[in-house]
C-alpha cells in the first residue's frame, strides 16, 4: 500500500478523555467533542436512523442547521457474526480518515469527515464511530434505481458517465474501494457523484488494469442485483461507461475491455462450474 503518513491530517486534533474515549476532530468545521452529545448519538438517541447495510447508521445534528452522518464500525461476513463492533485497535478508523483526506486533495468528492471516535469496551477491544457531513437531497445509486430512474435511457445513459467520471478519478488517485457497490455510491441533486464508505479502501498507485476491473466488475454484480437483470449493460453502454472512464484514451479503453472481457469469462466458467463439480 502507498505510505500515507502516519502524522493527522491538517487542521484536525485529538482529544482522550479518561475511560478510554478518544477523539480526532476537524477543528474549524465541527463544534468542540465535550459540547456534543455523542453518548446519546452512539445510544440512538437524539438521532434518526438513516441508510442501510450491515453497520448502524444515524443522521444528527452536530450544529443548528448542520446535518452530519454517524457510522459504526462493524466487522462484516463471519467475523460480524463473531465479533460485532469489536476491534482489536483504532487503527482501521483512522487509515479511513488518512484514505479520505488523500482522496479529496487529490479532487475525488467523498464526504468530508469531521470526526472520528472510539472508546475501550468493558470486554476489551476498541468500538468505532465516524461522522461525515451529509450530501443533502441526494440518494444512493440503489435508491436511485428503486426510484424508476434507470427506466429512462437518457438519464441511465448519463449517470454511466457520471459514475465512470468519478470511478476514474478514485483509480487515477490510486483508490481501490474494497465494498463498492451502489449503496456506496452516491448521486448529490446537481449530478455529482460521491464515493461513500472508505472503510479498509486503500492506496495503491498506480493501479494494474487488474485493479480497476476487479473493482469495476465488483459494481456491475450490484447493478445485475438490484436491477433485477442479469447483464443490465447493452454493449453500446459499456462503451459509454468505458469511453469516459479512459477519458477518451483509446489505449486504455482497449486495454480495460479487454482485461474486463477476460475476467467476466473467468467469472462466468466458475459460477456455471463450482470447485465441487469440477474435481
Amino acid at each position: 500500500m502507498k505510505n500515507i503518513s502516519q502524522r493527522l491530517p491538517v487542521g484536525f486534533s485529538s482529544l482522550t478523555k479518561a475511560g478510554g474515549k478518544t477523539w480526532l476532530y476537524r477543528e474549524k468545521s465541527i463544534p468542540h467533542p465535550d459540547t456534543m452529545p455523542w453518548e446519546q448519538w452512539i445510544n440512538g438517541s437524539n438521532a434518526a436512523a438513516y441508510g442501510e447495510g450491515r453497520a448502524t447508521v444515524y443522521k444528527v445534528q452536530y450544529r443548528r442547521g448542520h446535518a452530519g452522518i454517524l457510522r459504526r464500525y462493524r466487522h462484516g461476513g463471519l467475523l460480524g457474526s463473531l465479533l460485532g463492533s469489536r476491534f482489536w485497535h483504532e487503527k482501521r478508523f483512522v487509515q479511513e480518515l488518512r484514505v479520505s483526506e488523500y482522496l479529496r486533495e487529490r479532487g475525488v468528492r467523498t464526504p468530508e469527515v469531521l470526526a472520528l471516535h472510539w472508546k475501550r469496551g468493558k470486554g476489551g477491544g476498541v468500538h468505532g464511530w465516524i461522522l461525515t457531513r451529509e450530501i443533502p437531497e441526494a440518494l444512493n445509486l440503489a435508491q436511485w434505481i428503486r426510484s424508476g430512474g434507470w427506466a429512462i435511457r437518457q438519464e441511465r445513459r448519463r449517470l454511466l458517465e457520471l459514475v465512470a467520471d468519478a470511478l476514474a478519478g478514485f483509480h487515477r488517485a490510486g483508490g481501490v474501494h474494497r465494498d463498492l457497490n451502489l449503496g456506496n455510491l452516491l448521486l448529490e441533486q446537481n449530478r455529482r457523484i460521491f464515493i461513500l464508505d472508505l472503510d479498509r479502501a486503500t492506496i495503491r498507485a498506480p493501479l494494474t488494469l487488474g485493479q480497476r476491473a476487479s473493482n469495476l466488475l465488483r459494481l456491475y454484480r450490484s447493478l445485475a442485483r438490484v436491477s433485477g437483470n442479469a447483464d443490465p449493460l447493452s454493449l453500446r453502454e459499456r462503451w459509454i461507461f468505458l469511453w469516459a472512464y479512459s477519458g477518451k484514451d483509446s489505449t486504455l479503453l482497449q486495454s480495460m475491455r479487454e482485461e474486463l472481457g477476460r475476467r467476466w469469462k473467468v467469472a462466468e466458467y466458475r459460477r456455471k462450474f463450482p470447485l465441487r463439480v469440477r474435481l
